[in-house]
Parts: structure tokens; sequence; C-alpha cells
């Protein structure tokens, strides 16, 4: 017992010059006080938060268990990664845009005694932080019902993926987000990097075997549709901006991406086309885009197509 006194006979003094030291201290300011309220938030944002997008999915089949076979959500992913973007199905998760999606597979017509096609339609709406409705995609699929059809699953989904808001929606996005482009100034620059952008050089490392050369890069795989299918939409659009382009593409080496042009201009009234689709029938190598471009001249509006008649 005597010990136990001493010792706190010895602490007493230690404890009262700590307390008088304490508050001879400078009274340090309240720095929790001072912080923002919306410290911690979504909005202060780190670089790699910006890239970082929410997936609302919402999926449905009329399939068995109401399942998609088609992988949705990890072909976006992997589409998005490859422009830098972290897709994440975690809400809590810090981002800075979120994409809503709501992607149907209804029973579409009935092809015979046991088999039926398979429509898809896909409703894409992307927000910030800010602003909703940065974009507003919707996209609608069906399997040709008119041909011969093996594997109508197969085929819509292909379409599905080819579709021009799906293909280049990594563009569409970065075209929104950072130059404030519509989507259909997007799909023109997303077009145009696609068919002229220098593709990097291959290094040594490319050269090395992995497990994913055993598999087509998909994107690689539905280029050239993509690309024969967002002409064509941009045909229908009859969007004077997509002129210029329209009509350098009469000159692209890859002939099928000429003749979609050529037939993309016949919805156009721009004196220019005239001159450009008679050189195209005149000149093309291609017989079938010189027949097309004389088929566009008989199209065009007087106006425009005259000057082939003179």
């Amino acid at each position: 017992m005597h010990g136990v006194r001493q010792d706190v006979a010895v602490t007493q003094p230690l404890s009262f010059a700590l307390v008088f030291i304490l508050m001879a201290l400078p009274t340090l300011p309240a720095m929790a006080e001072d912080l923002p309220s919306d410290v911690g938030s979504r909005h202060e944002l780190v670089p790699s938060d910006q890239r970082t997008i929410y997936l609302n999915v919402d999926a449905t089949s009329y399939r068995t268990r109401g399942r998609v076979s088609f992988g949705f959500v990890p072909t976006l992913k992997s589409k998005l990664a490859a422009y830098g973007y972290t897709a994440t199905l975690e809400h809590d998760a810090r981002h800075a845009l979120t994409l809503t999606i709501q992607y149907r597979e209804t029973r579409g017509q009935q092809i015979s005694l046991d088999l039926y096609g398979t429509d898809i339609s896909c409703a894409m709406i992307l927000s910030g932080l800010e602003k909703d409705h940065l974009l507003d995609l919707a996209v609608r699929e069906s399997p040709d019902y008119a041909g011969m059809i093996t594997a109508p699953y197969v085929e819509v989904v292909d379409k599905f993926q080819s579709n021009p808001y799906f293909y280049f929606l990594p563009d569409l996005i970065q075209a929104s987000t950072t130059s404030g482009l519509d989507a259909t100034a997007g799909l023109i620059a997303a077009l145009e990097r696609a068919l002229y952008s220098a593709k990097p050089a291959a290094t040594p490392l490319d050269t090395l075997v992995s497990p994913a050369e055993t598999f087509s890069d998909m994107d690689d795989h539905f280029s050239s549709a993509a690309s024969q299918r967002t002409i064509e939409e941009l045909g229908r659009l009859q969007d004077r901006r997509a002129t210029d382009l329209l009509i350098k593409l009469t000159g692209h080496p890859d002939h099928a991406i000429r003749l979609a042009a050529v037939r993309a201009l016949e919805n156009f009234s721009v004196p220019a086309i005239s001159a450009v689709i008679t050189q195209v029938a005149q000149e093309d190598t291609d017989v079938s885009v010189r027949e097309a471009a004389k088929a566009a001249l008989n199209w065009l509006p007087a106006s425009v197509g005259h000057e082939h008649q003179r």
C-alpha cells in the first residue's frame, strides 16, 4: 500500500505541470469547423474519380429466368476501359458520371414452329454531378425477319454491337463531357477518328502471346459494320454538319466506305455534292460505287444535281 501511495505522490506534481504547460500553449484554430461541409463528398473528386462512371443497369430478357445471355455489362466495361474510364456497379463508389441503362430483350416474330426472333431495345442516359441528360440515347435492333435466319439471337446481338450509338458510346461520352458535343456531332467526330486516325506502331511487347489473343477484339470485329452503319445514320439524320466528312469519305481507300458515303449523300441538298458525285460516277475504281453514284445523281434535287445533265 505504501508503494502505491508513493507512486501517486510522485505523479501528482507531473500532472499539474503538464496541465500548466497545455494551458500556456496558444489556442489552435478549430480546423474541423473551418473545413467545407462537402469535403469527402463526390463533389471533391480527384482526377481518377473524374474518369469513373457508375453504371446503373437494369437488364431483363424474356428468355429463361429473365437472364440476358449477351454479356452486356462486361462488354460495356471493356469498351469504357479502352478509353481510360473506370466503370463501377457500386453506387457508393466515388464517380463523376452516371450512365443509367435500361436493356430489354423481348420476344419478336415467330420464325418457325419453335423459333422466335429477339428484339433488343436499350435506353442510355448519361448524367453528371451538376447536369442531367448529357446524353439521351435509344437503340432498337431486330433480326432480319425477311431473310433466312438460323441464329436470330446471335444476329440481333451482332447488330446491337455494331449500332453506332453503342459501338461509339465511349466516344460520345468523351465528346459530351469534354467538348459539349451533342450525339450527332459526337458521331461525326468518332467516325472520322475511327477511319483516319493512325494506329500506334507495333512494339516488341505486341509480339508476346497472351490468352486474350485467342479471341478477336470485338471493337475490331465490328469496326467495318459500325462505320458503314454510322455513315447510313448520318445520311438518315440529314444534318449538314456531316456533309464535309461524307464528301471526304467518297475518296476513302475502302470501297464499302465510299459506297456508303455516296448513298448517304443522296439525302443532302448541298451544292458541292453534285460535282463530287459526278466525279465518283466517272472515276471510281469500283463498279458498284460508280453505279451508286450515277443513281445518286438521279435522286439529288434539281438544284443540286442539274450539272450532270448539262
